[in-house]
């Protein structure tokens, strides 16, 4: 893709599934970025593969295996301006009728599994020059959702 990641300084997540937050490992091998995020992304996550509960691991790594590669996460439920005019949401609550969470996803919580609504789900919101809010919820960069340099 031509993109220096060695440029990279700020990371922002939009919720802590492997396809989402999973190319950070890769990102931390070129530079030690500030990673923006929900307190929640290091859920234990899971897909229930079938009727017999078998389940598929949905999750990303640790909290400390990323600190230990040198992320800095700052975690919020509340928006936080990541640069000036870029800012997350917060959780984001899912409002329209295309928006639903598959039926098989589960997290771990105290020892049971439970159903993962994805509530560290969070959107990036741009204020543009002529005053006009956009929010970006796709990712853009190896499943991260955006990434500032230097």
């Amino acid at each position: 893709m031509g993109v220096d990641l060695t440029r990279v300084k700020k990371v922002i997540i939009s919720h802590g599934h492997y396809d989402h937050a999973g190319g950070l490992k890769y990102v931390l091998d070129y530079t030690k970025p500030k990673v923006y995020a929900h307190p929640e992304i290091f859920r234990k996550r899971y897909s229930k593969l079938s009727s017999d509960e078998n389940l598929r691991y949905l999750g990303i790594k640790s909290r400390g295996f990323f600190e230990s590669k040198g992320a800095k996460f700052i975690l919020s439920k509340e928006p936080v301006e990541v640069i000036k005019g870029v800012f997350t949401t917060g959780f984001e609550d899912m409002a329209t009728d295309f928006e639903e969470v598959d039926k098989n996803f589960v997290y771990e919580k105290n020892g049971k599994f439970v159903k993962d609504n994805v509530e560290d789900d969070m959107s990036v919101v741009l204020d543009t020059k002529d005053g006009e809010s956009n929010t970006y919820q796709k990712p853009i960069l190896f499943s991260l959702n955006l990434l500032t340099f230097k």
